[in-house]
């Protein structure tokens, strides 16, 4: 759940509208004309194409996949098969037709048209049996067949479903590199000390410690923290930190998400984070600090989006 909650936020980052160029598409229609003669418009609109078709499906497919595979030997052992539940099929439709439609505008953006393509293509693969066995499920035949349907088509459905994770996590990835480096050259490109540097800044650095706290949260659960992490992690909180004094309409929230931030490494530091540890938490208490962390983020990412760095 992890690696696509990450890009999913950083997907509401790059929603917004590239910080200041033209997304909305009312903005797009009305400017039609010069776009079409301008390629790096045309590229934020093809980019922006592919967040919103990325924000419009949040599932991670592999977490999904696993589920699906722990619940079949559960299945098998008892022999009940009536809870039986596969992957939609139509959502996943919907995410191959978006990507279908972004990937066909131009120019070519090859960093991210390839593996948009790659996970499109693994989609459709799917889509047969997926519809099969969406069907199956609504109507309860496995109260029928006794789950011949599901034993049969089991390794079939694991084999094109990975291809899909695998797909989705190549296009993740993808994204958030783009994600990040529009918003360097933005922040980069912005007059210093203005609304408009501020509130690049926020979104820059605050991508940087999310990505960093949910690394730093996964290494310490894994008995392996890293000194050079926690270091990026300090100064991504810091560089914020420095942001928030520029952008008071967001302030508060900037400044409470740098402090969950800071929290959580003082608590991974402390062994609250290592399972071995006598000071560790249980699992689900070292999920809810993740999801925590994470909440306070979006704060922030909904907060410049609503007010950005100047008072209205």
């Amino acid at each position: 759940m992890n690696n696509l909650k990450k890009y999913c936020l950083a997907f509401v980052v790059g929603g917004l509208c590239v910080l200041n160029t033209a997304c909305d598409d009312k903005k797009v229609s009305n400017n039609k004309v010069v776009q079409q003669d301008d390629p790096e418009q045309q590229e934020i609109i093809k980019y922006n194409k592919y967040v919103n078709a990325s924000n419009s499906y949040t599932i991670n497919v592999a977490d999904e996949l696993d589920k699906y595979i722990d619940n079949i030997q559960t299945y098998k052992k008892d022999g009940d098969f009536q809870y039986y539940s596969s992957i939609s099929g139509s959502s996943l439709k919907s995410l191959a037709e978006r990507l279908d439609k972004a990937y066909s505008l131009p120019p070519k953006m090859d960093d991210l048209d390839t593996p948009a393509k790659k996970l499109s293509n693994a989609i459709n693969a799917a889509l047969p049996l997926l519809t099969e066995l969406n069907d199956y499920q609504t109507a309860k035949t496995a109260l029928v067949d006794k789950g011949k349907k599901v034993r049969d088509t089991e390794k079939e459905y694991v084999s094109l479903m990975k291809n899909v994770a695998e797909s989705q996590e190549q296009f993740s990835d993808a994204m958030e590199k783009q994600d990040e480096a529009n918003m360097r050259s933005l922040f980069d490109k912005a007059p210093k000390n203005s609304p408009e540097y501020y509130r690049g800044g926020i979104a820059l650095y605050a991508k940087q410690a999310i990505r960093e706290a949910n690394t730093v949260f996964d290494l310490y659960r894994e008995g392996k923290p890293s000194k050079e992490i926690n270091n990026n992690f300090t100064q991504s909180l810091n560089k914020l930190a420095e942001m928030a004094t520029g952008c008071q309409p967001s302030k508060d929230t900037v400044n409470n998400f740098v402090g969950s931030g800071r929290g959580l490494l003082n608590k991974a530091e402390n062994g609250y984070l290592s399972p071995n540890s006598v000071s560790g938490s249980s699992p689900l208490m070292a999920q809810n600090l993740r999801n925590s962390v994470n909440n306070d983020y979006m704060q922030v990412i909904n907060r410049i989006n609503m007010y950005g760095c100047t008072f209205k």
